[in-house]
């Protein structure tokens, strides 16, 4: 009898462990028009549409740091995209660029840095 407890109370634990565990959520990256170049945190992924897998944890998917997603025009008459996540954020399940919008990257130097 005590060692069939002393089972269930080991056992029990463990397996709830491992049927708790959520697997990681995967982002969906799109553009309109399909084709952009995908970065993230300016390593790339591949061509839109792509999937990626964001670094997050636990089972609401919090991101563990700040993520920067950007996508580069394809062709001429796009626009450059990017969009930012922060920590403890819900990592998204999808994500769309829209490459005809005006971009709000900004390529001019900070007043400070120009001579």
């Amino acid at each position: 009898m005590r060692k069939g407890i002393i089972l269930i109370v080991t056992i029990v634990p463990i397996v709830c462990a491992i049927g708790c565990a959520t697997p990681p959520m995967v982002t969906h990256i799109k553009s309109e028009p399909a084709g952009a170049r995908i970065e993230v945190n300016e390593s790339y992924v591949g061509e839109a549409p792509v999937d990626v897998t964001l670094p997050q944890a636990g089972k609401r998917h919090r991101l563990l740091a700040h993520v920067m997603i950007r996508a580069l025009a394809a062709e001429a008459g796009q626009n450059d995209q990017e969009k930012h996540y922060y920590y403890h954020q819900w990592a998204p399940e999808n994500v769309l660029f829209d490459m005809t919008r005006k971009s709000f990257i900004s390529n001019q130097q900070p007043e400070g840095d120009r001579k």
